[in-house]
């Protein structure tokens, strides 16, 4: 016991990270492939309440409508996640009226109307064996500021995709620890999604699995199960972080 105190000592002290998988050990990802990657959210026509979007992004798209400017702050949601070098995946979203929340109608739809008073956005991922055949992002129609919106969508598609909660790193977009709300991924979110969908170019990273927590574990077994992966997952975390270390 002496010992595993004093490795979660040191691991509480390094930058080590991990990603989470949505389902567990056995992954689930969204029905793509590296020849078919894109995935279209249909979303639904009638926009939430939108505060503050003259300070959104130095009022970059003030002049929009209200339509548009939903439009295209969901887009703005998407393209991080679209950006993430080495991996395939392709999304894109349109104003649809087939727009619902039903996770058997296999359409991925983004939908305003209304929700507890708690929640602002959630996501309801539709999963059969190993792939997510459906998912459905309610959004509160109460809104919220432009920049959290946005990023509560981003943090939402990151569901949909077949990610987790991350609770072990405060940059992470899928944790709710962060407290910065600029439209970034964190490396952790970039590897997860690396994962799952790879460029068939870099080969299967099989190596990342032995990184990501499981969901649903214990904190107790989760903080032991991350300290004995510690010699594994930091040679790999800097590696990460010299892949996609800005060039000057």
């Amino acid at each position: 016991m002496v010992l595993i105190f004093i490795l979660a000592i040191l691991f509480s002290s390094t930058d080590l990270q991990a990603f989470v998988l949505l389902s567990g050990p056995t992954e689930a990802r969204m029905d793509v492939t590296e020849e078919n990657p894109r995935i279209v959210f249909e979303l639904s026509l009638n926009p939430p309440s939108i505060k503050e979007k003259d300070e959104f992004l130095d009022g970059a798209y003030a002049d929009l409508s209200d339509e548009d400017f939903w439009l295209t702050l969901v887009q703005l949601a998407i393209r991080p996640w679209n950006d993430v070098a080495d991996s395939y995946l392709e999304m894109d979203v349109a104003f649809s009226d087939y727009a619902t929340l039903d996770k058997e109608d296999r359409i991925f739809s983004i939908v305003v109307g209304k929700t507890n008073l708690t929640t602002s956005a959630y996501a309801a991922p539709g999963i059969e064996g190993k792939t997510i055949v459906d998912c459905d992002i309610a959004v509160s129609e109460r809104g919220a500021t432009a920049r959290s919106l946005a990023f509560t969508l981003m943090h939402e598609i990151g569901h949909c995709l077949g990610l987790g909660h991350n609770h072990s790193d405060y940059s992470a977009v899928m944790g709710y620890a962060r407290t910065d709300r600029s439209l970034n991924l964190g490396l952790d979110d970039e590897a997860g999604l690396i994962y799952l969908y790879p460029l068939s170019t870099i080969g299967e990273p099989q190596e990342l699995a032995g990184c990501g927590v499981i969901s649903g574990s214990t904190p107790n077994s989760t903080t032991l199960a991350l300290v004995l992966l510690t010699p594994i997952c930091l040679p790999l975390t800097r590696r990460l972080r010299e892949k996609f270390k800005p060039r000057a």
